[in-house]
């Protein structure tokens, strides 16, 4: 088995529409700053570092950072 590894990068303020396969197979590690995963019913949760999350089978839209500074994401995945 062959894994990536994809850095993101989610500057203060921004957010991003979220596909729930893109999210398939991965593991995510916060590097730096904190994220909120926003539900289809605009319900958020805070996620800060240095979690480790799995995203499977989550039904969320959007990846946000709501914070004050950038938050740096690991996302690792089969390749």
């Amino acid at each position: 088995m062959r894994l990536s590894l994809r850095v993101m990068v989610v500057p203060p303020g921004c957010e991003r529409i979220c596909n729930p396969d893109e999210w398939r197979d991965t593991l995510v590690v916060i590097g730096s700053g904190a994220i909120e995963l926003e539900t289809e019913h605009g319900v958020r949760r805070r996620f800060e570092r240095p979690a480790l999350l799995t995203l499977r089978g989550r039904r969320f839209k959007r990846l946000v950072n709501s914070g004050g500074r950038p938050a740096t994401l690991m996302v690792i995945s089969r390749s």
